[in-house]
Parts: C-alpha cells; structure tokens; sequence
C-alpha cells in the first residue's frame, strides 16, 4: 500500500532498491517508501499520464514489479522554471530532467501499456 504524496510514491521502493530518487534543489533525498518484495503493480496509463506519474511507470518497469496497462503517455520528463526579468518580461527555462532508476529520461520516450510486441518505451 502506498501513501503520502505523488513525490513520495515516485519514490517507493522495490526489493532492495529504490524506485527513483527524488532530490530537491539542495540535492538532498527524500526518504523512499517501502512495498512488500511479493506484491506486484498495475500502473495505468493513458495520454495525459507525465512527468512523476511517468517515473513511477518507468520505475516498475526498470525493476519489473508488475505491469503498464491503458493508453501511451505524454513524455513530459523536463523540469522548466520562469523568472520574471526587468520589465515585466518572463524566461522559460529548462532546469532539470526526469530519469527512470535505470538512466532513461523520461523526456519524449513514451511509454506504451503491455501486451503482445507493446511493451517498453516508444
């Protein structure tokens, strides 16, 4: 059973691993929550899924603690800040990336439910 909040379910862990590692700015991590080794996961999925929920599909797929299941994903993986500039102007920057456990960036990869020949990213 998973509790708390999206930051800490991106960061349950699978058995003798986390599934990601989330940091602050100050590169600190947070503490992961624990899952029974046994239980197995159904992550569904559809267009609108992004950004953390992504790392948490990318992760059950790196450890292979169950399966993907509804429609292909955004593939939003980027982390992006506005700072407001003299003027009244603001800049749009990218800050940061989002990775699954295994190294994958989660940016335009896609990720697909199972099924036969459908499993993985795009």
């Amino acid at each position: 059973r998973l509790a708390g909040t999206p930051s800490a379910a991106a960061s349950a862990s699978a058995a003798g691993g986390d599934f990601a590692t989330t940091f602050s700015a100050q590169r600190s991590p947070h503490s992961p929550l624990r899952l029974a080794d046994d239980m197995r996961l159904v992550v569904l999925v559809d267009g609108g899924t992004a950004s953390a929920a992504e790392i948490v599909s990318g992760a059950v797929q790196d450890h292979d603690r169950g399966v993907i299941a509804g429609q292909t994903t955004y593939g939003k993986g980027l982390v992006q800040q506005l700072d407001r500039l003299e003027g009244g102007a603001m800049l749009k920057f990218t800050s940061g990336r989002y990775y699954t456990p295994s190294g994958r960036c989660i940016q335009s990869r896609t990720y697909r439910p199972a099924g036969p020949g459908r499993e993985g990213p795009v």
